[in-house]
C-alpha cells in the first residue's frame, strides 16, 4: 500500500491527526474506502442565496468566492491499493430559480471518458425527496455531468442518469447550464441546475431537501477514485434507493423589486379535475401582481387564455391560483404560458388531461369478445389493461404523462374494433409491445417486436432476438434499429429484470416463452434465429446460447463482458457463468459471432472482450469481430454497420 504523501496530508490537515492515521472504513463490506471526515445527517453551513444566476463558465465568479469551500468526506478506490488522496472541494449556492454548484479538483490532469461522470472526470448531483428518519428514498434525481471533448460524447455533458429508480438517461432543458474549465493545474466545474428542471423540488416548498455528491477523478496510472459526500456506493444505480444528507436553506433577502417561482400543482389530471398553479414570490415590499396563462394545444393553437391578480408582502409569499377554466377543456397534452401584462416575466410548462380510465370495464369488454380475435392478441390487450392501470397508479402529481394518453386511447380503439371483430394488433407492423401469459406463474409478461412494413403472413421470416441492456427494458430495442437489415422480425424479450444478467427471476424461461409466442403468431422461419444483445445484453447472448444453443443459428454481441463479476460468492458461477473459461466455450464451436467493442470503453472493459475473442476462436467459433479507437460504451458508427448487415445477410443464407 502506497503512503499517502505531502499532497493527502495538506488535504486533510484541520480534519484531525486521528482521522490522518485511522482511515475508517465506512462500511466493513468495502475496505476500499477510507473516511476523510465525519458526515453529517444536516449539510453545514446553510447553503447561501445567491440574489442573481453566477455565469456559467467552469470559473469561480469573483462575487460568489465567499461561498464556503466544502470537503468531500469519504474517497473510495478502485483497486486493493490506496493511493494519493487528490484535494477536491465544492460550493453550494442557490437562488429563486435555480441551484448552484462549483466543483474544483487539484490536479494537473483532466480526463475525458466515455460517461465520464462514471469514469472520470464528471460527478453525479442527487437531489431528492427526504424520508422519516432519513430512510432511503425512492424519489430523486441524479444529475450527471462529465467533462467532454468528443461531439459523440456531448449527451454526457448533461443528463438526468436516474430517477425514482427506474427511469433513466432523460433529457434535461438547455436552461441547465455544465461547463468545465482546465487551466493545467486544477479543473473547475460549474452547474446550473434550474428548479424547474428537477419537479416538485425548491427550498420554499420544502421543509429540507436530500442532497449527495459524488466526483469520479481518472488517472493516467492507477484507477479512478471516487469522492463522496454521503457514503453510498450505489448511487446512480437503478432500483437502488439512495440515501443522503439534509440541505437547509438561508433565509433569502433581495435589494430591491421582486423575484418570482411558477410552479404546476399538477402536470397530469384526469376530466374535470381541478387544477391549479403555485406561484412563490420573493418581494421587497408589498404589492399585488397579475399573471396572464395562455393553453396551447400539441399542435400549437390556442385553446384558452385567463389570467389572475394576487397580493403578495414583503419576504417570501405563497400564492395558490386556482384555474377552474382548465378542468372545462377535454383530453389531450397541452402546454402553458404565463407572462405579465408589461412582460417583464415570462415561463411556460406542460400538462396532460387524461381519459377516466376503467380497468374493470375494459376487461370485462375485451373477455366478452375474445372469441373474436387470436388468443395472442387477447393476451396482448390484458397486459396492457394491467400496464396503463399500474401506470396510472404510480404517477407523481409533477409526471405529464403524453404517452400514457395516447397509448390509453389506442387501447381503448383496439377493444372497440375487437368488438367488431377486426384483429388490429394481428395487423399492426413496426414497433410495439405484445405479452404472453407465462406458463411457469400465470402471470402477463412483455416483449417487444418489430413486424417489417411490408409484411406478408404467406411467407416466412428470419427472426432476431435482442437481449436488452441493464437499466433498460426490451422497448430499448427501438434505439438499436440497425440489427435488422429491413428483412426480419425482430423480438425484444423483457425477461422480468431490468439487471438480471439474464440469470435470475426466470428470465431464460421468460426468453424461451417470447420466442414461442411469436413463432405461433407469426409465420417464422425456425432455422433462422439470430441472438443479440448489448452491453448486458451481450453477456445474455453467451448466457443464453450456453443455455439453449440449438435454438440459435448465429449470434451477435455489442459491447458485451463476458463475466458478470469476479466476485464468485455474489454472484456464483453456476447462476452467473464465467465465459473466461476454455471449458464452457466448447459450446461455441462452428458458431457464427459478429462481435463489436469500442475500445474506448470503461463499462465493459475492451481488453476482456479482445481476449475473449482469443479463446473463442481456439474452440472453433466463426467469429467476426470489429472495434472503433474513439468509441467506448455505445452504438457502432454506420461503417461498422455496413459491415454487421453484410455479416447478417451471409448467415441467413
Amino acid at each position: 500500500m502506497k503512503i499517502l504523501i505531502i499532497s493527502a496530508f495538506l488535504f486533510i490537515i484541520g480534519l484531525g491527526i486521528g482521522n490522518l492515521f485511522s482511515q475508517q472504513r465506512f462500511t466493513e463490506e468495502d475496505s476500499n474506502c477510507i473516511m476523510l471526515e465525519r458526515e453529517t445527517e444536516i449539510l453545514k453551513p446553510t447553503i447561501n442565496f445567491l440574489e442573481f444566476a453566477p455565469k456559467i463558465d467552469g470559473i469561480l465568479d469573483d462575487e460568489i468566492k465567499h461561498l464556503p469551500s466544502r470537503r468531500f468526506n469519504y474517497v473510495r478506490f478502485h483497486a486493493e491499493e490506496t493511493y494519493d488522496v487528490v484535494p477536491i472541494h465544492y460550493r453550494l449556492a442557490y437562488g429563486t430559480e435555480f441551484l448552484y454548484i462549483n466543483v474544483e479538483v487539484e490536479h494537473n490532469q483532466i480526463f475525458y471518458n466515455d460517461r465520464a461522470f462514471q469514469n472520470g472526470d464528471g460527478f453525479q448531483l442527487l437531489i431528492a425527496k427526504t424520508q422519516k428518519d432519513n430512510q432511503p428514498t425512492d424519489e430523486y434525481y441524479v444529475i450527471a455531468c462529465s467533462a467532454v471533448d468528443q461531439e459523440n460524447l456531448k449527451w454526457t455533458r448533461k443528463i438526468i442518469w436516474v430517477s425514482n429508480l427506474t427511469d433513466i438517461f432523460i433529457q434535461i432543458s438547455d436552461e441547465t447550464k455544465m461547463e468545465f474549465y482546465f487551466s493545467g493545474e486544477k479543473s473547475s466545474f460549474e452547474l446550473l441546475l434550474p428548479w424547474k428542471d428537477i419537479p416538485p423540488f425548491h427550498p420554499w416548498h420544502m421543509e429540507d431537501i436530500g442532497f449527495n455528491l459524488k466526483f469520479v477523478k481518472a488517472f493516467k496510472n492507477q484507477p479512478t477514485c471516487d469522492y463522496y459526500v454521503f457514503p453510498d456506493r450505489y448511487l446512480g444505480w437503478e432500483n437502488k434507493k439512495p440515501v443522503y444528507c439534509r440541505l437547509k436553506f438561508e433565509e433569502p433577502k433581495i435589494g430591491s423589486g421582486i423575484q418570482q417561482f411558477v410552479q404546476l400543482g399538477r402536470n397530469h389530471m384526469s376530466e374535470n379535475d381541478d387544477f391549479y398553479v403555485n406561484i412563490l414570490t420573493l418581494s421587497s415590499l408589498s404589492n399585488e401582481d397579475t399573471f396572464i396563462f395562455k393553453i396551447y394545444s400539441n399542435n400549437g393553437a390556442l385553446k384558452l387564455q385567463t389570467s389572475r391578480t394576487f397580493d403578495y408582502s414583503s419576504g417570501i409569499n405563497k400564492n395558490i391560483l386556482k384555474l377552474k377554466e382548465i378542468s372545462t377543456l377535454p383530453t389531450e397534452h397541452y402546454s402553458i404560458k404565463w407572462e405579465k401584462p408589461e412582460g417583464t416575466y415570462n415561463g411556460e410548462d406542460q400538462f396532460t388531461i387524461l381519459s377516466k380510465f376503467n380497468p374493470i370495464q375494459l376487461k370485462s369488454e375485451i373477455d366478452r369478445t375474445k372469441h373474436l380475435i387470436s388468443s395472442g392478441s387477447y393476451t396482448t390487450i390484458t397486459y396492457h389493461i394491467k400496464k396503463y392501470d399500474d401506470i396510472l397508479k404510480s404517477l407523481k402529481l409533477y409526471e405529464t404523462a403524453p404517452k400514457t394518453r395516447g397509448g390509453i386511447e389506442q387501447l381503448i380503439n383496439i377493444i372497440i374494433e375487437a368488438s367488431k371483430g377486426n384483429d388490429v394488433i394481428a395487423g399492426t407492423t413496426g414497433f410495439f409491445r405484445r405479452a404472453f401469459q407465462s406458463r411457469l406463474d400465470g402471470t402477463y409478461q412483455p416483449y417487444t417486436v418489430r413486424i417489417p412494413d411490408h409484411f406478408d403472413n404467406s411467407q416466412k421470416y428470419p427472426l432476431i432476438v435482442f437481449l436488452h441492456g441493464s437499466a433498460s427494458d426490451e422497448t430499448n430495442m427501438w434505439g438499436f434499429s440497425f440489427i435488422n437489415n429491413g428483412e426480419c422480425i425482430e423480438l425484444g424479450p423483457f425477461a422480468r429484470g431490468r439487471s438480471n444478467f439474464y440469470s435470475t427471476d426466470n428470465a431464460q424461461y421468460d426468453i424461451a416463452e417470447a420466442i414461442q409466442d411469436a413463432i405461433k403468431n407469426y409465420p417464422i422461419d425456425t432455422t433462422n434465429i439470430i441472438l443479440t444483445g448489448f452491453s448486458m445484453g451481450g453477456y445474455g447472448v453467451y448466457r443464453t446460447f450456453y443455455e439453449t444453443s440449438l435454438r440459435f443459428k448465429a449470434l451477435a454481441v455489442f459491447s458485451g463482458l463476458p463475466y458478470v463479476s469476479n466476485d464468485t460468492e455474489k454472484f456464483p458461477d453456476d447462476i452467473y457463468p464465467n465465459f473466461m473459461d476454455m471449458m464452457k466455450l466448447k459450446k461455441f464451436k462452428d458458431i457464427p459471432i459478429f462481435i463489436f467493442h469500442g475500445k474506448q470503453d470503461k463499462n465493459c472493459p475492451f481488453s476482456k472482450t479482445e481476449e475473449l475473442v482469443g479463446m473463442l476462436k481456439e474452440n472453433g467459433a466463426q467469429v467476426s469481430f470489429y472495434t472503433e479507437d474513439n468509441l467506448g460504451h455505445q452504438k457502432m458508427n454506420s461503417t461498422t454497420i455496413l459491415q454487421y448487415h453484410q455479416w447478417l445477410e451471409k448467415v441467413l443464407k
